[in-house]
């Protein structure tokens, strides 16, 4: 029993040894010395620890508010998107009604090649219809046929309709102007 008792005395004896070794003479020389010093140590080592865990927080704080900004700049960009894809939707609209009006405008081209024609017939339609009709105010139905045939078929002189000088009918078609320089 007394062997293991003495195995660890001489242990500890050893740490000991081991430990106060690196010391050197002075600290079997001066205790307060070794004291003073481990204090001062350990006071380093505390003033070292706060300024990195000061450190610590500092990173810690611009690492969130850097990503508070970045999920900010997501959502702005996600806003963003959806703006741009409602105006792109605009813009295909736009586009398609713009297309859609060209096609009408040369459509018209063509209806407007056409009307004139279509009138002259309506016309023929509607004397040949009087003609066939009841003998009923013949003369005042054949006087309004040939009014309706008049603005497709007779044009005043250019000289008449440059000429007059009234200002309410300054901006209608030369058809217009011939006849209300006629009734004139």
């Amino acid at each position: 029993m007394l062997r293991p008792i003495l195995r660890r005395a001489m242990r500890a004896i050893g740490v000991m040894a081991v430990v106060m070794l690196p010391l050197g003479p002075a600290v079997a020389a001066d205790p307060a010395q070794t004291i003073k010093q481990s204090v001062d140590i350990q006071v380093k080592s505390d003033k070292d620890a706060a300024r990195t865990q000061a450190r610590i927080a500092q990173l810690a704080d611009q690492t969130a508010e850097l990503l508070g900004e970045y999920r900010l700049a997501i959502q702005q960009l996600d806003r963003v998107k959806i703006y741009n894809g409602h105006l792109q939707k605009l813009v295909d609209d736009q586009e398609a009604e713009k297309a859609d009006i060209q096609r009408q405008l040369e459509d018209f081209s063509v209806v407007e090649q056409e009307i004139v024609p279509l009138m002259m017939n309506m016309i023929g339609d509607l004397e040949q219809f009087i003609e066939l009709d009841m003998p009923f105010n013949m003369e005042e139905r054949r006087g309004r046929v040939q009014r309706l045939r008049a603005p497709w078929t007779e044009f005043p002189p250019m000289r008449a309709v440059g000429a007059h000088a009234n200002e309410d009918i300054s901006g209608e078609d030369v058809t217009s102007h011939g006849n209300k320089i006629a009734d004139a």
